[in-house]
């Protein structure tokens, strides 16, 4: 069995979600004793698809007579691996290149059963879909390197006693924008770090940003790995919002990095999140505050250790298990159709 693993924003654009799944779905097929190719004139069993902006390769692999297998709904949060519009009511939308690849696909893979709800209530009519998360890389976040944990507070330049959040998602989510510059305001004595991919024409959009937002609140392009990773696993929290897009690829990462999550709104159910079992969840922003505060002076206990054991169940090892499972059911629907 070979696979096509697909996935090329280019070079400037090869830093954020979508570029993480891809090497997470390598690692996961690697470990599986599964090969993966990276040109379809290699003839591959499955052509495995991650943007709807490849819709036309997509199109192509399947004319080709090679399954089609996308994962959608992993990186809402990159621009170039995003398969949901949204209007100005909070509304989601396929875009239509995403339904276009969606209705062809063999096989869509999503992050859990809410996901795929939400694609039926978009309107897709391909019942094909099998939940799968994107999985972690636990040697990625071991907290083994002294010099490799202090890279974070030297690029910023803060002591490395300081304590602080980070958020990852879209610079243009003005409700989430809004919800933690207030998270920030209300707590003056700690850090908060927003990452995001801007797109053409955002770098005016992240000046104002940052003009207008808290001293201790940064807004930020999405930095080199090292000093990613580096930030996960030093910071106190990472803040997830129910405002934002999904994001349980870097949920999982910050679980491996034992680096408490606190939510703010509430969980949707089915989704990786689950308030005081992996995650704590306040349902505003004040609360969400006051949360923080308490989390970092010792008041509140933590659900880092449940956070692990949901990384260590969803390690890329579990999750090409999983995956070479949904790989093979798709070849043998091929071969009953014969």
């Amino acid at each position: 069995m070979k696979i096509l693993v697909y996935y090329n924003p280019g070079p400037k654009n090869d830093v954020f979600e979508g570029t993480r799944l891809r090497k997470n779905l390598k690692g996961a097929l690697e470990l599986t004793d599964i090969g993966w190719v990276e040109s379809i004139f290699a003839l591959p069993d499955i052509a495995h698809f991650i943007s709807p902006s490849d819709e036309a390769k997509a199109h192509d692999s399947k004319f080709d007579g090679v399954k089609l297998v996308v994962s959608a709904l992993y990186g809402e949060n990159d621009p170039y691996d995003r398969f949901l519009d949204r209007d100005d009511d909070g509304f989601y939308s396929l875009s239509p290149k995403a339904e276009r690849m969606l209705e062809a696909a063999d096989l869509i893979l999503v992050p859990s059963s809410a996901e795929r709800d939400l694609l039926v209530q978009c309107g897709l009519q391909n019942p094909h879909i099998g939940a799968l998360t994107p999985g972690v890389n636990l040697a990625r976040f071991e907290k083994s390197d002294p010099i490799e944990l202090g890279v974070f507070s030297r690029y910023f330049r803060f002591p490395p006693t300081t304590k602080f959040a980070l958020t990852i998602g879209d610079f243009e989510d003005k409700e989430t924008v809004a919800e933690l510059s207030a998270i920030a305001a209300a707590e003056p004595s700690l850090r908060f770090f927003f990452f995001g991919l801007p797109t053409l024409g955002d770098d005016l959009l992240l000046k104002k940003l940052n003009r207008e937002a808290p001293k201790n609140l940064r807004f930020s392009p999405i930095v080199e790995d090292d000093v990613f990773r580096s930030g996960m696993m030093c910071a106190s929290s990472y803040l997830a919002f129910a405002s934002a897009r999904f994001d349980a690829l870097v949920a999982l990462e910050a679980m491996a990095s034992k680096t408490q999550i606190l939510y703010v709104g509430k969980p949707v159910e089915g989704e990786i999140l689950l308030d005081k079992k992996n995650c704590l969840a306040f349902l505003t922003p004040d609360k969400a505050a006051k949360g923080f505060e308490s989390y970092c002076s010792g008041k509140l206990a933590s659900t880092i250790i449940e956070g692990y054991r949901t990384a260590k169940a969803n390690s890329l090892l579990e999750t090409g298990k999983r995956l070479k499972a949904y790989y093979e059911s798709v070849l043998k629907d091929s071969e009953e159709t014969l």
